[in-house]
């Protein structure tokens, strides 16, 4: 049986407004279209392969990286995004979740969710 793979892509957006927006949303935004490969959104996190090719899903577990209790799903996440190299990552659940290596994107995120706190 073949698996599915649960991953969805999209053009590159222009305007924000454009994004589709269904309850928890997990982005992972690059430079040029990247092949992420298999979702695994349906399987414990902590049990599928770690490896290129593969991608696991973090918002389900409403991860907020800045929780001591999270350290294990911190980890898992930040080899995830070692491994695929985002441009940012975006994630909403109970919590805002930005990455960037990008220090001015980063900052820009920073300044307006502090406008909005």
């Amino acid at each position: 049986m073949a698996k599915s793979r649960e991953v969805a892509y999209s053009p590159k957006i222009q305007n924000i407004a454009e994004l589709p927006r269904a309850g928890w949303d997990e982005w992972y935004i690059f430079d040029s279209p990247t092949d992420l490969g298999t979702s695994h959104l349906a399987e414990n996190i902590f049990e599928v392969p770690q490896v290129q090719g593969h991608v696991n899903v973090f918002v389900n577990y409403c991860l907020a990286l800045h929780q001591p209790e999270m350290k294990d799903l911190t980890t898992l996440f930040w080899d995830q995004i070692s491994r695929i190299q985002p441009v940012c990552y975006v994630a909403d659940n109970d919590y805002l979740n930005f990455v960037s290596a990008n220090k001015t994107a980063f900052a820009r995120v920073h300044d307006v969710v502090k406008a909005l706190a």
